[in-house]
């Protein structure tokens, strides 16, 4: 029927996390507990699933859906984009994508650190 999920490269993840970092990306994961009714009306192409295609997803653990945000549509919902398009990742490509965002996030915070008091003014 469908084939197994393929896990992302080493490179894929490593760009989806920067790409993340970034903000380019927008992912199931942003949407608040309370918005999770949402979900259909933010990644459009869930409604139009067969049931099969569900079952494919339940059974290789697909945990967060996401889609670069210039795919978004030219409206909202609740202040969430609109996609009409979507990727998705499995529990062990979404976990590491997270834990490498987290990385890149310390990383730039300690750099920051390191500049003297005062120099980050002249940024502004």
């Amino acid at each position: 029927m469908y084939k197994k999920y393929v896990n992302r490269s080493k490179k894929e993840i490593n760009e989806l996390a920067l790409d993340l970092f970034k903000g380019s990306i927008f992912t199931s994961n942003q949407i608040r507990a309370n918005d999770q009714s949402l979900l259909l009306s933010i990644f459009m192409p869930l409604v139009f699933m067969k049931k099969e295609y569900i079952d494919w997803m339940q059974d290789n653990k697909i945990s967060v859906f996401y889609e670069y945000w210039d795919q978004a549509g030219p409206r909202s919902i609740n202040g969430y984009p609109i996609f009409f398009s979507m990727k998705m990742m499995d529990e062990k490509d979404a976990k590491i994508v997270w834990e490498k965002c987290e990385a890149i996030v310390k990383a730039v915070d300690d750099e920051q650190e390191k500049i003297p008091e005062g120099q980050m003014d002249l940024l502004d």
